[in-house]
């Protein structure tokens, strides 16, 4: 496999990295057990490289970081969230072709942008 893309980010660092990015953040939230997070990997490590002008891009396992994941609401895995200024703004639960994930980073973006300006 290639080489991997996403930092792992642990709780310790969450708020701080969510809050204070001057771009919008990404994070996967996954878990070894979870078939299609393991499935999401290589088109979530591809979206981090094609968007990183746009976005930072980590992953999180809920499973070691309960207490994000509690606190987020998070009850399925694989879920992905981008955050902008420190607020989820984009939430997609499960697993989905590249094409739809891509889409789904762009029109967040798309949103994202038109609300700040």
């Amino acid at each position: 496999m290639g080489s991997r893309v996403l930092a792992e980010l642990e709780s310790d660092k969450f708020d701080d990295v969510v809050r204070q990015s001057s771009k919008m953040v990404l994070v996967d939230f996954w878990a070894e057990w979870c078939g299609y997070c393991h499935v999401m990997d290589p088109i979530v490590q591809d979206a981090a490289t094609k968007y990183q002008d746009n976005i930072l891009a980590f992953r999180m396992n809920a499973d070691e970081n309960v207490e994000i994941a509690n606190r987020l609401g998070i009850s399925g895995l694989p879920v992905f969230m981008i955050f902008s200024d420190g607020k989820p703004v984009c939430s997609l639960l499960g697993a989905t072709t590249r094409a739809r994930f891509e889409s789904w980073i762009e029109d967040c973006v798309r949103k994202n942008s038109s609300n700040s300006q």
